[in-house]
């Protein structure tokens, strides 16, 4: 347990606003689901959409909260889509799960060039998951053009994920030094009270 935590404090990349680890509880034990339970909650921060992540990589997302627990939807599984791209040449595509536990890329374009080894990250489109996240490599690429993925990480031997909040902070007013709002729209006009609605019983 506690090489697996030094592990994740070396995780490499963009420094995230908000985490909260949780232990692996239990998983679906079905072929045709492929998900996990681990015991940190909304009491703790996580919310549906988040990336869950160990310190090899993304294992999946966050697809169901209750108060002390949370599922994860894996990378493997029938249902999910990741929007990712390849690391040298920035080309976007879908990361899809399918049956088995493969995960294979969706839209690439023909012309993008790939090769056994390349990296795969998260693009970030979509706002939901930040670029760059690492995510796996090419495993293998088919004569007819379909590219099998081997995930960054042991998806077989999860012990502890990182729950990851990536909300994009919202857009505030820039205020001036003299109190007043920075340049933008002008304020819509104030409305008059309408005097029948004061007069309304």
């Amino acid at each position: 347990e506690n090489i697996a935590l030094k592990r994740m404090a070396r995780l490499a990349g963009e420094k995230l606003p908000v985490f909260v680890t949780g232990r692996v509880i239990g998983d679906s034990g079905s072929p045709f689901a492929r998900t996990l339970l681990v015991n940190a909650g909304a009491r703790d921060g996580v919310a549906v959409g988040q990336a869950a992540m160990t310190g090899d990589g993304l294992v999946g997302r966050v697809v169901e909260t209750g108060r002390r627990a949370s599922r994860i939807l894996l990378l493997t599984d029938l249902n999910s889509r990741i929007p990712v791209a390849l690391e040298r040449s920035r080309r976007r595509a879908v990361l899809a799960g399918g049956h088995g536990g493969a995960t294979r890329l969706l839209f690439l374009p023909r012309d993008a060039r790939v090769a056994v080894g390349d990296r795969i990250v998260t693009s970030g489109d979509g706002g939901l998951l930040p670029p760059g996240l690492p995510v796996g490599a090419v495993a293998a690429v088919s004569d007819d053009g379909a590219v099998a993925v081997r995930p960054a990480a042991d998806l077989g031997s999860l012990d502890y994920v990182r729950l990851i909040d990536w909300s994009a902070p919202a857009l505030e007013p820039v205020v001036a030094a003299s109190g007043e709002r920075a340049a933008g729209p002008p304020a819509p006009p104030a409305r008059a009270p309408d005097s029948r609605a004061a007069l309304a019983p």
